[in-house]
């Protein structure tokens, strides 16, 4: 199973070829962009232990041959695919409406304590998910407490208040500027 963090074969080439040419670590890694120094270091050492060239006289057609980069690394899975496991989570998911309502979390327990194993979230989660069985909160609303309830009152009356005060001093602005413009209309019949 390839790796997403794996090195394409463009790359790789590049690595072995600016390697042979006798550039530095972090210099490749500026090149390829996508690779660290690290990275590339340890991808070029797997390419030196597979290919029967001498580390001290680096041949480049022969490296490229070796390019294939093919070697499991990480952990291997804790459940495969096709596992007793796997198919036990997907059946107690399945297995009547009032499992297919459960949190995944509760499916993992049961299934824990049938199988007699720990199975952490994350992994039964994936597992779940893979098959595509995904689990659905439906929103719920919130109701407030008395206190909260109060509180809100309280802040409603208080905004409402501010509000007719803004009202009525609007209303007095008005008022104020039509009886200006009434007196300079005045002035200028004069």
């Amino acid at each position: 199973m390839p790796h997403t963090h794996e090195i394409d074969l463009p790359t790789r080439a590049a690595i072995v070829t600016l390697r042979t040419e006798g550039k530095g670590w972090v210099y490749i890694s500026q090149k390829v962009a996508n690779c660290s120094p690290n990275g590339a270091q340890q991808f070029f050492e797997r390419v030196l232990q597979r290919s029967p060239c001498d580390p001290d006289h680096l041949n480049l057609p022969l490296l490229l041959k070796h390019l294939n980069d093919e070697t499991n690394r990480g952990r291997e899975e804790r459940f495969p695919e096709g596992s007793a496991v796997e198919e036990r989570l997907v059946q107690t998911a399945l297995m009547d409406e009032e499992h297919e309502d459960m949190p995944h979390c509760r499916v993992i327990r049961i299934v824990e304590a049938e199988l007699n194993i720990r199975i952490q979230y994350s992994t039964g989660h994936e597992v779940l998910k893979k098959a595509e069985i995904v689990k659905t909160v439906p929103p719920q609303k919130i109701y407030l407490d008395w206190p909260h309830r109060v509180a809100r009152v309280f802040f409603a009356k208080w905004a409402l208040g501010k509000l007719q005060l803004r009202v009525q001093s609007a209303r007095a602005v008005k008022d104020l500027s039509t009886f200006i413009s009434a007196k300079q209309l005045r002035r200028q019949r004069i």
